[in-house]
């Protein structure tokens, strides 16, 4: 399963176009929030999305857990966790809820990061980035369950398409 993850887009839906075309057989869309209505109206890729601290209260939930290609997902904005201080709530979260990979946004920070066995990403801004990437950003998760167990490919990539250095991650679950 071929999987775009994205956030804080904030009204930036040519960029999503973009993605969208460079990017071709997208099996899912996941918006973890700020403008998430930016991809509502979509028709040509199936979406989920979630609530950030920039959407009209309403919008969507602030929070989501579902399944993908057997891998237990939490996806959530990331504001009412605290993630720009630590990823520790977040974690605590997601262990709670027995998830094994996190989606979130709201720092426009990309992260990678495994923690206590779960998979946290944060595919940065694809409106405006801080911290050490210097170009808004988004990821491409590809998802595999077999008989020997679950993989999670994940490489994040500049709004132009070049893949961001030192942010591609590979992690096999049981």
């Amino acid at each position: 399963m071929k999987i775009c993850v994205m956030s804080d887009s904030h009204g930036r839906t040519d960029r999503i176009d973009n993605v969208l075309r460079r990017h071709k057989g997208i099996d899912l869309l996941l918006h973890a929030g700020d403008h998430a209505q930016d991809v509502l109206s979509r028709q040509d890729v199936r979406f989920r999305t979630v609530c950030g601290n920039c959407d009209p209260d309403g919008s969507a939930s602030n929070e989501q857990v579902f399944e993908l290609s057997g891998l237990k997902v939490f996806m959530t904005h990331g504001h009412l966790y605290k993630v720009k201080r630590t990823l520790l709530p977040i974690t605590c979260r997601a262990k709670e809820l027995n998830a094994e990979l996190v989606i979130f946004g709201h720092s426009h920070v990309p992260v990678i990061a495994e923690e206590q066995g779960i998979v946290l990403l944060n595919p940065g801004s694809l409106s405006y980035s801080r911290g050490v990437v210097a170009q808004p950003s988004y990821g491409i998760m590809e998802l595999h369950a077999g008989d020997a167990g679950k993989k999670v490919k994940i490489q994040l990539y500049s709004v132009t398409g070049e893949a961001l250095p030192g942010f591609g991650f590979e992690h096999g679950f049981q």
